[in-house]
Order: C-alpha cells, then structure tokens, then sequence
C-alpha cells in the first residue's frame, strides 16, 4: 500500500513541477574553427575559433547563472571530454527554457561571447545595462519573445553589433534614440512581425548615417500606417529597406539611397521618389494607377497594381529588370516603355496590350527574357522581335493568335525557350525549318490550341527528331490527344 502512494506521490509531483520532467543543462558540443559571415557589398567578418554552448531547461535566470556558476567552479568538457574554459565560448544557445529578463551575468562570465540566441524563451524586456559586458557581441538573436519596448540607446554597449534579430516579438514604436549609438559595423537589424505603427526617417538616421556601414531594415509584417520625417534628413544609405505587408497609403523619402525598397502588400496609392534614389523597387499587390520612374532605378516588380500609364525622368534610364503583370490596360505605357534601352528583363502578362506596334521592342537590344501571357494580343508583326537578337525565352502563350509562322522569329539565335500555348492555332506556318530559324531552341510549348490531330503528329515528330523537347501539360481532358497534347 505505501509503495502505491509512493508512486502516486512522485507522479504528481512531475506533473506539478516541469523541473522534475527535464534537468537543467549547459552542454558545449560543438567546436568552431572559423565562420565567416558575408555581406552583399562584399564584405566579410571572421569569427572563431570557438565553441557554441547550449543552456536548455532553464525556468528563471538566477537558476541560469547557478548551473554556468557550478559548471565552470568544476571546469566542464566537450563531448569529447576537452576541458573547456570560459574564454574558448564563443556563442551560447538558449533552449527551451524561460526568462522573463535576460541573464544578463552570462556576459560578465564569458567576455569572449561572440554570439547569444535566446529565441522563444518568454523574455518580455531588455535594457541597455542588459549588454555592458558584451565587447565582443556581433550576434544577438532575441526573437519570438514578448519585448513590448525598447529605451534609448539600447545598443550603444554594443560596439561590435553586426546582426540584430527582434522579429516577433510585440515592439511598439521606434524612438528617436532608440538606436542612438549602435555600432558602426551594424548591417542588419530584424523588426519583422511587431506592432509598430509609424516611422519617423529621423529615428534611423543612428542606422543609416554615411559615415556607418550600409544597413539592411527589416520592417515587414508591421502596422505601420505612416512614415514622415520630423527634422532633416541627408544623406542616409539602406542596403535594403523592408516594407512589406504594413497599413501605408502613400510613401515619400527624404535625401537617402536604398538598394531594395521592398513595398509590396501595402495600401499604396501615391509614391514620390523626388529627394531619394532607389536602385530595386518591389511595389506589387497595392493599389497605384501610376508610376514615375526615375533614371537611377535598375529594378522594378509592379504586379498586382492598377498601373495604366507612367512617365520616366531624364532622358536615359538604366532599367533592366520591369514586371508589370497583372495589371489592367496596359497599352498607355508603350510610349515610355520604348525608352528604355537597357531592359533585359520584361513582364507584361496577365495585362491588356491588344494590339504590338512593329517598334514596341525596337531599342531594347540587351532584351533577353520576354513575358506576354495573356495580353489580348491578336496579331504579332513579323517585324517586332527584330532588334531583340539576344532574346532567349519567349512567352506569348494564352492570348488570341490564330496564326503563326516561325519566319516572324528570325535573328533570335539565341531564343531556348518558346511558348505558344494556349492560342488558337490550327497550324505552325515554318516548323519544318525551325532549327534554321531558331538555331538554339532547346523547349517549345504548343498545347492548348486547335491542331488536326494528323498535323500535330507530324509537328510533334519533327520537334522529336530535331531535339527539341516539347513540354506536355500537366492534365488534359480532352477526348482526343497525341502525346498528351490535345487536338481535333
């Protein structure tokens, strides 16, 4: 009977107390000799060698600091039985454990730390007095904790900072000293998935001064509703500045240079770029009718707009990269379009175009992958693709051609890919010459039109024997088919 009670007993004590379900540990199994880590400008930054710690298991911070205490007093050893000391850490992993604040006196303990991770781990405030002890720190990831505030300066003892990891966690405003003395080196700061509402450009200027390394911004998955400029900003430089799926209406900026401004999934109805250069613009999934594109811009996704029309400033732009599908009546924006003579890259699909003038292409000579699915387009002039000597895929498929002869593709020697589906053809005027017309053709799409299933035996035949792959659909209902592809 008392063994019974005895079992019952250390039963509901596991179920009453966790401590009894999992011990506490700090475990450094991994020995680093050298990272690197790398930056898009080209820089890099060594670190190592070193050992990375995990401390799991952990339900307060004084019992944090009372095992690494006990460990080190006895020494501790890696899996391999190697004494390790305290200055040979050089990143410590928290795991499932829980802390309301950061133990902060694991910093004090081990003045080599180079990296600290405490994600998911119930924090709910930090302090700058938090990271006194931290001159070494390049890493911090504290993300998927409950942080609601961040007091001013709150990284100025962090002097080597290069990664900053705070996404998801319940951050409210940005100060404008919150980032007041943050390291030079510091080109990478995650605020993804908070609660931020609005952003004042002059809170960043700590971040994104010309005197500091360039920075990448990540603000997405916020409710900012705003973005203004309280006192004068010049002179600021984003590596990237991150957006995205925020409450913004309208977007200005002041005397700054961003490499990637990435505002997709926005409410976007009004953009100005008059003071800022940008050089990549992600603007999908909003609301814009119109676009002013500068000549400093290089890229540009604007799909999923209203976009009708647009206008360039200066007379030459250095565009190569243009999305503008799935938009709606597109056939305004050609005039412009015509201007831009470095495109490489272009997407009109899912937009209406209906009719191709002969010089739509004509100065876009670099043009190498062009997108025209679903257009509306009727008739393509035989002309057109002229200039376009280093196209090398072309996508014409789901619009309304009902005839076509390969002779309209002569001079692409370079064209791989082809895509012809979805049309109305009952026949490919030339395919018996293609190899000579398109010497390099390599993929050709034709299903989806209204080939006599003789004839598309005899097309699909001679694309086999040539050794052009024909791509098959992926499910074809129709009663009559030939390798898949249907026909009449």
């Amino acid at each position: 009977m008392l063994e019974r009670f005895l079992i019952v007993f250390v039963a509901i004590m596991v179920c009453i107390h966790p401590s009894y379900q999992r011990r506490q540990t700090f475990k450094c199994n991994d020995y680093v000799t050298e990272t690197t880590s790398y930056h898009r400008s080209g820089i890099s930054f060594r670190m190592g060698p070193h050992y990375i710690c995990y401390l799991s298991n952990v339900i307060q911070v004084s019992s944090a600091i009372e095992i690494v205490d006990e460990i080190i007093s006895h020494a501790f050893v890696d899996g391999n039985s190697a004494i390790i000391e305290p200055r040979e850490v050089g990143a410590i992993v928290v795991k499932n454990s829980n802390f309301i604040v950061l133990p902060s006196q694991l910093f004090n303990k081990f003045r080599n730390l180079l990296v600290f991770r405490a994600s998911d781990v119930n924090l709910r405030q930090i302090s700058r007095e938090d990271f006194r002890d931290t001159e070494h720190l390049t890493i911090l990831h504290l993300d998927r904790n409950q942080i609601f505030d961040l007091e001013d300066g709150i990284l100025m003892y962090l002097k080597r900072l290069q990664r900053l990891d705070l996404s998801r966690n319940m951050i409210t405003a940005i100060n404008e000293d919150t980032f007041s003395g943050c390291s030079s080196d510091l080109y990478e700061v995650d605020l993804s998935y908070n609660r931020i509402t609005k952003l004042d450009y002059s809170t960043l200027i700590p971040l994104a001064h010309a005197k500091k390394l360039s920075v990448e911004l990540n603000l997405n998955f916020n409710e900012i509703k705003e973005i203004h400029e309280s006192h004068r900003v010049d002179h600021l430089t984003f590596e990237a500045l991150q957006l995205k799926n925020n409450l913004l209406e309208s977007f200005t900026c002041p005397d700054i240079k961003i490499g990637e401004l990435h505002l997709e999934n926005n409410r976007l109805q009004l953009l100005s770029f008059d003071n800022c250069s940008v050089e990549y613009l992600i603007v999908s999934q909003n609301h814009l009718n119109w676009l002013h594109i500068h000549g400093d811009l290089k890229g540009l996704v604007a799909s999923h707009n209203k976009i009708s029309s647009f206008v360039v400033s200066g007379a030459d732009t250095e565009i190569y990269h243009f999305d503008l599908s799935e938009n709606e009546n597109i056939n305004h924006v050609f005039p412009s379009l015509k201007e831009m003579n470095e495109m490489q890259f272009l997407n009109l699909s899912h937009s209406f175009i209906g009719v191709l003038e002969p010089e739509t292409f004509t100065n876009m000579r670099e043009l190498k992958y062009l997108f025209l699915k679903d257009c509306g387009i009727e008739i393509i002039p035989f002309e057109v693709f002229g200039n376009n000597k280093r196209m090398m895929t072309l996508d014409i498929s789901d619009n309304l051609l009902e005839t076509i002869d390969l002779h309209m593709f002569v001079g692409l020697d370079r064209l791989k890919i082809l895509d012809i589906s979805g049309n109305k053809l009952n026949k490919i005027d030339g395919f018996e010459r293609v190899r000579s017309i398109l010497p390099e053709l390599s993929e050709i799409r034709i299903d989806g039109n209204r080939f006599e299933c003789n004839d598309l035996r005899v097309i699909l035949k001679t694309f086999e024997g040539l050794g052009i792959n024909v791509i098959m659909p992926n499910y074809s209902s129709h009663s009559k088919s030939v390798s898949g592809i249907e026909c009449y």
